[in-house]
């Protein structure tokens, strides 16, 4: 609430979250109308995170129009159907990768695409 606060301020937003509960109903009936959608996860485990990170990049990049990636923290990477995300943790040798779409099979098929960059860039 930066016009209130811009630092983490506890008791401010058990307020915001009393009055959220006190003008909307129960916090349990508005996460119910949360449309939630598939969501898959998948971990590598290399020596060579950041290797594999500037060529899954590239890979990504040559394949996808630059309005649809994000290169911030990881790769993201937003399609029609849903997005996926491959990311090197930043404190274990592992590479974590996921992926979310409206549907099971949509959302299996991005992680499969995801999993294809970086066999991909474990080829090179």
């Amino acid at each position: 609430w930066p016009d209130e606060t811009l630092c983490p301020d506890g008791p401010l937003a058990a307020c915001k979250l009393a009055a959220l509960v006190a003008s909307e109903g129960s916090l349990d009936a508005q996460v119910d109308a949360v449309e939630t959608y598939p969501h898959l996860y998948e971990v590598l485990e290399t020596d060579r995170k950041r290797d594999l990170m500037a060529a899954v990049e590239e890979l990504v990049r040559a394949e996808f129009d630059e309005e649809r990636i994000s290169a911030i923290d990881g790769v993201h990477v937003r399609t029609d159907e849903g997005w996926f995300m491959i990311r090197a943790s930043g404190t274990e040798p592992k590479i974590r990768y996921r992926a979310e779409a409206r549907d099971e099979a949509d959302a299996r098929r991005l992680l499969d695409l995801a999993k294809g960059f970086l066999g991909d860039a474990s080829d090179r």
